[in-house]
C-alpha cells in the first residue's frame, strides 16, 4: 500500500494516511518531469504495471508493454512475482528515459531493460541488459549514467565504452510495440542511427523480416572516420 506521512508534533510525531491499495517495488520508484503533467513518480507496482503519481492520484502508463505481443521477449507478464524484488530503475536526465531493468522468465536476475521517453511517451526495450544496478553519479562537474553487472565491471553507459583498447560489445533491440499487427499498422519502417562523434568500429544490423521468431544478420556497416556528417544511407527491403 502507499501512504502518507506527515509531521504533527506531540506525541507520536507522525500521522500516516493511506492513500492508495497499491505499493511500488522500493527500487523502481524514480522522480521523473513530464511535459504535460510535471513532476510525479514513476514506478513498478507489484502488480506488475508501470504507474505515474502524484501524491494523490496514479495513472497506468504501461499498457502497450504488459501483455506478450508475440514478437518480443519483453513484457511485464514474463516478470516472475517472486523476483519482482530484483527490479530496479534509473532515470537518466540527460537523454530524458526511465529504464527500468527487469527479470524476464526463465531467468531469476535481471537480463533485460524496458525504457520509457518521457518526451514522447513511448517505450522501447534493451536486449541483456544485466545491470545488477544502476545509478546517475556526478563526475568531473558533469553527470553521467553507471550501471554494474555481474561480472563486477562498472560501465559508463549510453557511450561508447572501451575496456582499455577493446570496444565492448552494446547490444540494442527494437521489437514492435503496437495495437494492432505490424502489418496491419504500417508496410514501412524506418530506422535511424545517430552516433557520438568517437564512435567508430562496425554496426551489424539484424532484422526479422516476414516476422520470423529469429534474427538474421543483414547488412555490416563500418563506420568510415569520426565526422558528425551522415556517412551511411541505405535502403534495406524487408
Amino acid at each position: 500500500k502507499v501512504f502518507r506521512v506527515s509531521h504533527v508534533g506531540g506525541n507520536p510525531d507522525f500521522a500516516y494516511q493511506e492513500v492508495k491499495s497499491w505499493g511500488a517495488v522500493p527500487g523502481t520508484i524514480q522522480k521523473v518531469t513530464f511535459p504535460d503533467i510535471g513532476e510525479v513518480i514513476v514506478c513498478l507496482g507489484w502488480d506488475r504495471k508501470v504507474r505515474v503519481f502524484d501524491g494523490a492520484e496514479d495513472r497506468v502508463i504501461s499498457d502497450a508493454v504488459e501483455q506478450d505481443n508475440g514478437l518480443s521477449p519483453v513484457s511485464l507478464a514474463r516478470v516472475p512475482i517472486e523476483y519482482l524484488h530484483k527490479c530496479h530503475a534509473v532515470f537518466d536526465p540527460l537523454e530524458q528515459v526511465y529504464k527500468l531493468y527487469l527479470v524476464i522468465t526463465p531467468s531469476t536476475e535481471t537480463v533485460y531493460s524496458l525504457h520509457l521517453n518521457v518526451r514522447t511517451g513511448a517505450w522501447y526495450p534493451y536486449a541483456n541488459q544485466g545491470y545488477q544496478t544502476a545509478t546517475l553519479a556526478d563526475s568531473g562537474n558533469s553527470r553521467i549514467l553507471v550501471g554494474v553487472k555481474r561480472d563486477g565491471f562498472a560501465y559508463h553507459m549510453d557511450t561508447t565504452n572501451r575496456d582499455l583498447t577493446t570496444a565492448i560489445p552494446e547490444y540494442y533491440q527494437s521489437p514492435f510495440y503496437m495495437g494492432a499487427a505490424p502489418e496491419v499498422a504500417t508496410k514501412t519502417q524506418k530506422v535511424y542511427l545517430h552516433f557520438s562523434p568517437t564512435s567508430s568500429g562496425t554496426l551489424v544490423y539484424e532484422d526479422r523480416p516476414d516476422w520470423r521468431s529469429a534474427f538474421t544478420t543483414r547488412t555490416r556497416f563500418a563506420l568510415a572516420d569520426t565526422t558528425t556528417l551522415t556517412q551511411i544511407r541505405q535502403e534495406v527491403d524487408v
